[in-house]
């Protein structure tokens, strides 16, 4: 039986290695000094950046796979009745 910290972890964990390449593939094509300069962000350091951007992609691979974990769950069925023979004669 897997238990909730198994969850947590299965959820979190992967999120954080995508976050991470993420980081490191965004921050070398984009340099985040610039993009801060863009949005009218001043007086943020560049290791600033590398960390708004890590906790961001993070945020955005949980959502994500909290996402998964919802629509993977199996669908309730409505119950069928059983189909009864009509017969007008009877009341």
């Amino acid at each position: 039986m897997i238990t909730r910290v198994q969850h947590i972890a299965s959820l979190l964990w992967p999120s954080f290695l995508l976050a991470a390449a993420g980081t490191v593939i965004l921050s070398t094509i984009f340099d985040p000094l610039a993009i801060a300069h863009c949005l009218g962000v001043t007086g943020i350091e560049r290791t600033g950046t590398y960390s708004l951007g890590f906790f961001a992609l993070w945020m955005m691979n949980t959502c994500s796979a909290l996402l998964t974990l919802y629509f993977r769950q199996p669908v309730h069925t409505p119950v069928v009745c059983p189909v009864r023979d009509f017969d007008p004669d009877q009341n």
